[in-house]
């Protein structure tokens, strides 16, 4: 039986907005096709 886990954590908008402005970024230049989840790791559970 899986148990329902709840992240301990949560995001703050910060965290969203500089997964944006890294995509924005030219450190970000090669990366396609990518989905980048900010979720405070919940997608892992």
């Amino acid at each position: 039986m899986q148990e329902d886990t709840k992240t301990t954590s949560s995001i703050e908008i910060t965290d969203s907005t500089t997964a944006a402005l890294w995509l924005l970024s030219d450190e970000a230049r090669f990366v396609t096709g990518l989905e980048l989840l900010v979720d405070a790791g919940g997608s892992t559970k």
